[in-house]
């Protein structure tokens, strides 16, 4: 059996990274969520759950949605030391925030911070997994 070549401060940051992934998953659902309401697919009378049309949640739903994803996510980050995302996470939830004032270009902005934040995620998944093996060898990894 192997050793795991990581050290417990690396093994840390990826269970972060791994956890931010997850949530960042459903920032990116909620904005095409958005994305498609703004665009008109689902415009129209709505229904009830006795039509059989499952009730959607309006785009105010899903901004506050988007809005308290966002800044979970960016405490999560900032607590492990991920910073350079914060400008971005700070703009997107600024957008989630205002709401439904120019919404294309609003739109067009959240999906493009979306991706390149998710972007980011796995190039910082690389950075962790990359700098940690590049220990000289027979030196203890720091600890946590």
């Amino acid at each position: 059996m192997t050793a795991d070549p990581l050290s417990p401060k690396a093994r840390a940051q990826l269970a972060v990274l791994d956890e931010t992934k997850r949530k960042w998953d459903r920032v990116r659902a909620i904005v095409e969520q958005v994305a498609a309401r703004r665009g008109g697919m689902f415009r129209g009378g709505g229904g009830s759950l006795t039509d059989g049309v499952r009730i959607q949640p309006s785009s105010a739903v899903l901004l506050s949605q988007l809005g308290r994803l966002v800044i979970d996510v960016m405490q999560l980050l900032e607590e492990r030391g991920f910073r350079e995302f914060a400008d971005q996470l700070q703009e997107l939830a600024a957008l989630a925030r205002r709401g439904e004032r120019a919404p294309q270009s609003a739109t067009y902005r959240m999906r493009e911070i979306v991706n390149h934040v998710y972007t980011g995620l796995g190039l910082a998944e690389q950075e962790v997994k990359g700098g940690d093996q590049q220990r000289p060898p027979g030196e203890e990894p720091a600890e946590a």
